[in-house]
């Protein structure tokens, strides 16, 4: 077969992939070795990289466009489970980046090591969303052990990734080497400088292992699929909204994953995805503190569970409600949410919006499918809020009932705190019960002090919407007499 004849074959094979979906023929770059990358627009890309803001100055070589080739044509449905993933892991990596005064382009960094999987394992060990070794782990201050494992603990390891790319950054004085540093060591880095008499990442890379040669064009790839994924079709794979609006809770108390799927009603498998720290099963006793992540609409039960088992002398509390092994087994799983609009007004940005609606712009990002942060005035941006705040009461106290409180001297802070909580005004008027909001509540806040009523009831009952904000002083209405 001549290679015209080849090439005419292979024309015809695209076209008919394209046909059935299986390779799109849209905008395409062909390569120096005749091949076909749908996707992919080889002097667009360059174009976006000059322009591209990144930690390091990005460079369009051969091993840039091999990783860039992998995330939008070779492998677009890890690329799309990563896009996905941000609007979990990318908050709390802002939040502590900030805290330790570093550039917010690091976030990237989680998607070279692990693709923004905290189970995640290299081939030599390393694990979590930083990839730690174990040694390295210990050194900045991480537990491994049979119990547990703080690599795979997405605040831990975060703040411990901090901690080490602010020294490398304090020992090499330039992003490029420190994230070489990162991935093959400071000893290595330095050697490699010495050999090449060059402070330059290109320059030395040469003398670098052949893994680390490709750390930094890496993350210039991983930059680029952040900021102009949609140019290349990609499309974001984000999950459920229990994984989105969540908390953390430091608690230094021995609890099950049983148990805790027993008071909130979650599935084991959506507690074991939060918690990947955890490797049998329970979160151990720790003077120093262990994080429990939940969602946000359930965690009001595990702070009720865990105080009044500390009220009975730290004994197990009876609890009879089922467990199911996965979400889709529970009944009503995917019930738990209301959707709301909120339209945007001319001086809001999508931070501020978030702030007000008790979630974080990627969420946002999430629910509308935005390509960017920016918003217009009008606009209309869907929302989601629980339908209802999880609390747990045992069986022997009526619903309303309330929960008792340990016994405190007057001039503990603690005590202080509850007066303080006890302050807003519950009174009857008529056939109401009525509660007068403090200042910033919102109605997912107010539903969680009354167990015996759901956000939806209060809702109904006020014939309002849970996007708009209450005010200090108006009347809410609680329950009917």
């Amino acid at each position: 077969m001549t290679p015209a004849m080849q090439r005419g074959i292979v024309t015809i094979l695209l076209i008919l992939s394209a046909f059935i979906g299986i390779v799109p023929m849209t905008k395409a770059a062909e390569s120096s070795e005749g091949a076909t990358y749908a996707y992919y627009e080889e002097e667009e890309v360059k174009q976006r990289l000059e322009e591209m803001p990144c930690l390091v100055k990005p460079k369009y070589e051969s091993t840039v466009k091999g990783y860039l080739l992998g995330y939008t044509v070779r492998n677009r449905e890890k690329a799309e489970g990563i896009l996905g993933r941000t609007t979990v892991y990318f908050p709390l990596f802002e939040q502590y980046l900030q805290e330790h005064n570093l550039p917010d382009a690091l976030k990237y960094l989680a998607v070279v090591e692990s693709a923004l999987d905290p189970n995640a394992v290299s081939p030599v060990g390393a694990t979590g969303l930083w990839q730690f070794m174990d040694y390295t782990g210990r050194d900045f201050g991480l537990k491994i052990n049979r119990t547990v494992d703080e690599r795979r603990d997405p605040v831990k390891s975060t703040q411990a990734a901090m901690a080490f790319l602010g020294l490398l950054y304090e020992r090499f004085g330039n992003w490029e080497l420190a994230l070489a540093a990162y991935n093959s060591g400071g000893g290595r880095v330095s050697r490699a400088m010495k050999r090449a008499r060059s402070r330059n990442f290109w320059r030395i890379r040469r003398y670098l292992p052949r893994e680390t040669r490709n750390y930094v064009p890496a993350f210039i790839a991983a930059t680029y699929l952040g900021q102009y994924y949609y140019h290349h079709q990609l499309a974001p794979q984000y999950p459920q909204i229990d994984l989105q609006l969540t908390e953390r809770l430091l608690t230094t108390e021995y609890v099950s994953f049983f148990r805790i799927a027993q008071v909130t009603g979650l599935s084991l498998d959506l507690i074991e995805t939060l918690n990947p720290a955890y490797v049998r099963g329970y979160i151990p006793e720790s003077q120093e503190g262990n994080y429990l992540i939940l969602p946000k609409r359930v965690m009001p039960a595990v702070k009720d569970y865990l105080r009044l088992r500390e009220l009975e002398g730290n004994h197990e509390l009876e609890v009879n409600t089922p467990v199911y092994r996965y979400a889709h087994e529970s009944p009503n799983w995917k019930e738990n949410y209301f959707e709301s609009i909120y339209i945007v007004r001319e001086e809001d940005r999508l931070e501020n919006i978030a702030q007000l609606l008790h979630c974080t712009p990627y969420d946002l990002q999430a629910w509308n499918r935005l390509t960017s942060w920016e918003v217009r005035r009008g606009q209309e941006l869907v929302h989601y809020y629980p339908r209802e705040i999880r609390r747990f009461r045992p069986a022997y106290l009526s619903p309303l009932e309330p929960l008792p409180q340990r016994s405190v001297t007057p001039s503990t802070p603690e005590l202080r705190l509850e007066l303080r909580e006890d302050k807003a005004e519950v009174y009857r008027r008529g056939k109401y019960l009525y509660y007068r909001p403090k200042r910033h509540e919102t109605w997912i806040d107010i539903a969680a002090k009354f167990p015996e009523v759901t956000l939806e009831q209060l809702l109904l009952l006020n014939e309002i919407d849970a996007s708009q904000p209450t005010a200090p002083g108006t009347k809410v209405r609680i329950r009917r007499f």
